[in-house]
């Protein structure tokens, strides 16, 4: 196959032609904390489109601090970081003008930043096995979600969720209608909230 030439702009890396400012921040990730980045993937990875990165998944990195270069990836559709081991959230993540999916998984924190409001533009959260009882107040801003994952939190429903006026899609562990479901019971509240957001037509999914 013919390589397409490199341009001021382009460098080959790793089989495919890519921007040289997004490879320059894939090598920084990679040379400053040690880690390997694969093409695609689930875990320490990235997937790349029109010679941009689009998605970067850097669970399990351990990084405390995400370098301010990674604002660079104007075009990143989709970010995977460690909640409750990155201090800068509020500082990087609301600089991606085109993210979409947004992953916080896996996680000790019972908490999420104020910031994660002035992403407006996302349409899916994925918050897995976290143990979250409540979203900060700021969700309200959310209002392009279509679908949140909060599978392995707390049993209570996030009261914040009925601010959600674009949800489509639930994912939840929980009781529904008096039926116990992987060992979780919920409480009244919860029990409200399911109710309301199933008349505003929003899916309820109990892995």
């Amino acid at each position: 196959m013919k390589k397409i030439p490199e341009d001021d702009d382009t460098i080959q890396f790793r089989g495919e032609l890519l921007i040289k400012s997004d490879v320059q921040v894939i090598q920084e990730l990679e040379n400053t904390f040690k880690i390997k980045l694969k093409q695609g993937g689930n875990m320490l990875s990235y997937k790349t489109k029109n010679q941009h990165i689009v998605e970067l998944n850097l669970n399990t990195a351990n990084i405390e601090l995400l370098p301010n270069s990674l604002i660079k990836l104007t075009n990143i559709e989709n970010l995977a970081i460690d909640i409750d081991v990155v201090e800068n959230f509020s500082d990087i993540v609301p600089k991606f003008p085109l993210l979409k999916t947004l992953s916080l998984i896996f996680s000790d924190s019972a908490s999420i930043p104020d910031s994660i409001g002035n992403l407006q533009f996302i349409n899916t959260l994925y918050l897995i096995g976290n143990k979250l009882t409540k979203l900060p107040e700021t969700v309200v801003h959310l209002t392009s979600v279509e679908t949140i994952n909060i599978v392995s939190n707390s049993p209570s429903l996030p009261k914040e969720l009925i601010f959600f006026l674009n949800l489509k899609r639930i994912y939840f562990h929980g009781k529904i209608e008096n039926i116990l479901i992987n060992g979780f019971t919920v409480d009244k509240e919860t029990e409200y909230i399911i109710d309301y957001l199933m008349g505003m037509g929003v899916n309820l999914y109990i892995p």
